[in-house]
Parts: structure tokens; sequence; C-alpha cells
């Protein structure tokens, strides 16, 4: 596959125009995004229904970043978030369970029960999230 446009790029290389993937590779990118929005879509309800409590930044619309980002690295790469991080979370652990009890404060070894939306950490994901 080759991109129809050149990028552009400033005092470095541009990087290369064509990509090497497989129908499978991109079945996993879509099945991970569906499962993202569709993760999304239940943490909006479980908010609207007060059981999250603070903040809930969710990451609507922004799946293929979190997809995108883990096909580009290891997970040997740290990543540090600010907010909307339950994606990343969930690309680093894919656990479900883990985001949905950290969202309603039942899990306490991952924040010390001071997280809910904004201090995801993922110790084997090397994921920091929620800085502030």
């Amino acid at each position: 596959m080759e991109t129809s446009i050149p990028f552009t790029a400033h005092n470095c290389e541009p990087p290369s125009r064509s990509v090497t993937t497989s129908a499978a590779e991109l079945h996993s990118f879509f099945s991970d995004m569906a499962l993202m929005r569709r993760m999304e879509i239940a943490a909006n309800s479980l908010y609207k229904a007060k059981l999250i409590r603070g903040f809930c930044h969710l990451y609507d619309s922004q799946e293929a970043v979190a997809v995108g980002m883990e096909a580009a690295i290891t997970k040997k790469d740290c990543i540090i978030m600010a907010y909307r991080d339950h994606c990343t979370f969930l690309s680093r652990s894919g656990n479900l369970v883990k985001v949905f009890t950290e969202l309603m404060g039942c899990r306490v070894e991952m924040s010390n029960d001071k997280g809910r939306s904004m201090y995801f950490y993922c110790k084997e994901g090397s994921l920091i999230a929620g800085n502030s």
C-alpha cells in the first residue's frame, strides 16, 4: 500500500510512502478500535448513571490514535498520558475488568483508590497516565 500524497518534513527525511500490512493485522486494528469504542460508550452510560464519580474524560472518536501508536511502538516503550487514557490503558493491559473497576473506584492496587478516570497506571505495560 502506498499513500497518495507525499509527506512533508522539516529538517529531516520524510517517512516512506509505502506500508506493508496484512488483512489479519488490519482486522486486528479494527477489532481493537471497536472494542475501545464500545468500552467508552459503556463508560459514558456508567458516568451518566453516577456509578463513575468525579470526572470521566472519554476517548470517543480517538481510538485510532491508541491503536496506531501501539502498532508503531513496543510494549517496552514507556507512555506517559495526561487525560483520556482509558483506551491506551486497555491496549497496554488488555483487560476490560481492570478498566471498569478502576473507573468505578473498586480497584485500589493501581492508584491507591485515587484514580477513577484520570490516573491509570500499568507497570507491566510501561504506562503512567493522568499526570497532573
